[in-house]
């Protein structure tokens, strides 16, 4: 794939195009508290990761993650899962988001351990710019608990879609279960059957 490659060095470095094909020449350009935050959340996935590595040859970058005591993985070599979350990370995470930004299943080859990370992620970068997700992970709906009124629930009724926001005080009395579990159960719609 051509994100784990070497990439144009003079390739859009603004944002992310689809396909993540720009992913070394994006991240190259975080700076200062960016790259902090950037390194902390590798670090939420992989303990060990202490800076990303984007190193400029020629008229090419390429994208590297390095453990402690200097280990460099190249992109080649990481997983499709780690490179994924590094898009997301270079989305969420972008000084300037665009007023929009939506998401079709972020959890995607994912471990289930890091989705509460990438809610955690997109709860924060909703406070810059407007998010939209779509999922069907019980995990991310979890891990948005404490922010039930975020959640949009699609309903399906005679051939028409319904969209109908999570109501906190409609879950009283069920806190004792998890938003997951809730819409997994059916308890709040938007269930396949």
């Amino acid at each position: 794939a051509a994100l784990r490659r070497a990439q144009r060095a003079h390739a859009r470095s603004d944002f992310l195009d689809d396909g993540a094909e720009n992913l070394a020449v994006v991240l190259s350009q975080f700076r200062g508290p960016e790259r902090r935050r950037l390194v902390g959340a590798l670090d939420e996935l992989c303990d060990g990761i202490v800076d990303v590595r984007c190193p400029v040859t020629g008229d090419t970058v390429a994208l590297f993650l390095e453990e402690r005591g200097g280990r460099r993985i190249p992109a080649a070599l990481l997983s499709d899962g780690t490179l994924r979350y590094l898009g997301l990370l270079a989305v969420l995470l972008h000084p300037a988001p665009p007023p929009l930004i939506a998401f079709e299943q972020p959890e995607i080859g994912l471990h289930p351990d890091v989705v509460p990370e990438v809610a955690k992620l997109l709860v924060e970068a909703s406070e810059r710019t407007q998010i939209v997700v779509t999922t069907h992970s019980r995990t991310l709906v979890d891990a948005l608990a404490d922010r039930p009124g975020s959640v949009v629930v699609c309903e399906r009724e005679d051939g028409e879609t319904r969209l109908e926001r999570l109501d906190a005080a409609r879950l009283k009395g069920l806190d004792k279960y998890g938003l997951g579990d809730l819409w997994s159960s059916g308890e709040l719609g938007g269930n396949r059957w």
